[in-house]
């Protein structure tokens, strides 16, 4: 994860989110957790695909 890069901003924001989710057990939590994960997923995964192109420019 680059710190400067506002895509590992928000999945850092959404680790944090993923966290909280936890601590409590209600409905909305578990909610609150299955939107979560599944943002982490997506943002996750454009990252890791903007990184798999640097590495084919060969940035």
């Amino acid at each position: 994860m680059n710190p400067e890069e506002e895509k590992s901003k928000e999945l850092k924001k959404l680790m944090v989110q993923l966290n909280e989710a936890t601590d409590y057990h209600s409905k909305r939590k578990e909610e609150l957790y299955e939107e979560t994960k599944n943002s982490i997923l997506s943002v996750t995964k454009e990252i890791l695909k903007e990184e798999w192109e640097r590495v084919k420019r060969l940035e």
